[in-house]
């Protein structure tokens, strides 16, 4: 029987093989409708994993035409799936590295990204399948994917919300890396043994 999520009225199928929505997928989603509610600019998630984001945003925002990108194809396949069950059609799915195929003047006004951003661990990696690394693990320390997207010169005037855990930084080193970037902490959320943060970063132009 397949396994699914219900969520503002959407229906999102779950697989194995991308990420299930978690504390921190609801969360992001709780900030887009803080921040972005009437917005009538189109939002890119990177990652989209099972699509349980920005299919919400879809819904919710039927008049904008919004993006999905993530690198792997069943994560692809799936937020299509969602997509059609919940009649979602404003949206482009793109199998992508981040948002690499996107030129510097395409204006994406608004980027989210929930990255995998767990740092890497020789004592328990080795127990995780290939898929549970890619969706999981954002580098040796945990932050570097999350810098590659924000070091993307095609992001140029964007403004991104992105993720980041305190098993791998915190707000002012993130800051630190990136100088050049306005970076406000937007929504903390305490889970024990990590606390999680989402970051507004407005990209210079």
């Amino acid at each position: 029987m397949d396994q699914y999520i219900e969520s503002s009225g959407v229906r999102i199928y779950l697989s194995d093989n991308t990420y299930t929505p978690r504390e921190d997928s609801f969360l992001m989603y709780d900030c887009i409708l803080e921040y972005f509610t009437g917005t009538n600019q189109p939002i890119v998630e990177i990652g989209t994993g099972s699509g349980f984001t920005i299919i919400q945003v879809c819904s919710k925002w039927t008049n904008l035409t919004n993006i999905a990108t993530d690198i792997s194809l069943d994560a692809c396949l799936l937020t299509l799936k969602n997509a059609k069950t919940n009649r979602i059609d404003n949206l482009h799915i793109v199998r992508t590295d981040l948002c690499l195929p996107f030129r510097k003047g395409d204006h994406l006004s608004t980027v989210i990204f929930n990255p995998p951003y767990l740092p890497a661990d020789p004592d328990t990696d080795g127990m995780m399948s290939e898929s549970e690394l890619h969706q999981l693990v954002g580098g040796k320390k945990g932050y570097e994917i999350a810098n590659r997207l924000v070091n993307i010169e095609n992001l140029s005037g964007s403004q991104i919300l992105i993720i980041i855990s305190s098993l791998s930084t915190n707000p002012v080193q993130f800051a630190k890396f990136h100088n050049t970037r306005n970076v406000q902490v937007i929504r903390t959320l305490h889970l024990g043994f990590e606390t999680i943060w989402i970051l507004l970063i407005k990209v210079m132009t």
